[in-house]
């Protein structure tokens, strides 16, 4: 992730989103004054998403000198936002010591939301056109929280931080992807990717080899051990037998 943000030339500004999504919950809405509240969050929303949304609040905090008064009027937790100041510090350190250039993008909005695709590869989802999102990963049934600012928007690739489970399997931290950014960050994944399983459908003998790449895609199940990557496809018998696996290993440079 480090590397990713140096090269894409906007360190300073990811190292803040990263301290604000370890702070936790930023906005609280107290009794009595829920209203208020949310029209002081609605100063600061972004419409990229929850990640450039934290980061104007922590700009906004940090052009007021970090002021706790402000906080309150904003009705931004002091408490996390200390937080996030530590641990940007922190990751200021670590950059440090490895002798990494912390440079701004300045307005390049879009250069920000590119190395956040880079550093969570795994934690994208896209639209589904039945209901909600399906995740990257493993082809699971998520969904955008009503109060996020991107509910009735409904774009239709995100990028999340983490998955919730209350009535649903909600996704926090969201923003707004391009699909092609995920070519362009890692093409070496989607060749091998296609290459794999054009492989697979020959073996299942499939009258059409794009329909099966959809129904593996659908149905592998796919483990991420750092770097490594492990596909394994369920072999069936037209009839329903599960008759084996077939196995692929593939090197991801992120």
């Amino acid at each position: 992730m480090l590397l990713a943000i140096v090269n894409l030339r906007c360190s300073d500004e990811i190292l803040t989103i990263i301290a604000m999504v370890e702070a936790g919950n930023i906005f609280y809405r107290p009794n009595g004054k829920q209203a208020e509240a949310d029209q002081k969050r609605a100063k600061f929303l972004q419409p990229e998403g929850d990640h450039l949304t934290l980061l104007a609040v922590y700009e906004a905090w940090k052009a007021k000198n970090l002021s706790v008064p402000w906080c309150y009027e904003n009705f931004v937790q002091h408490r996390s936002m200390s937080k996030a100041r530590d641990v940007r510090g922190q990751l200021l350190t670590v950059m440090d010591t490895h002798e990494l250039e912390v440079v701004s993008a300045g307005k390049d909005r879009t250069m920000m939301r590119k190395a956040i695709v880079a550093g969570f590869l795994f934690q994208v989802a896209k639209r589904d056109p039945h209901d909600g999102y399906r995740t990257f990963v493993d082809n699971q049934l998520v969904y955008i929280h009503p109060s996020n600012v991107l509910f009735r928007r409904q774009p239709d690739w995100v990028i999340y931080n983490e998955l919730v489970m209350t009535t649903k399997e909600y996704m926090c931290e969201i923003s707004v992807i391009e699909s092609k950014w995920l070519m362009e960050l890692v093409p070496g994944f989607f060749k091998m990717f296609n290459v794999l399983t054009d492989e697979v459908a020959r073996a299942y003998g499939a009258q059409c080899a794009e329909d099966m790449k959809c129904f593996l895609h659908a149905r592998a199940h796919k483990l991420v051990y750092g770097g490594l990557m492990v596909l394994i496809f369920p072999v069936v018998h037209p009839h329903g037998t599960l008759v084996s696996h077939t196995v692929a290993y593939l090197t991801i440079h992120l």
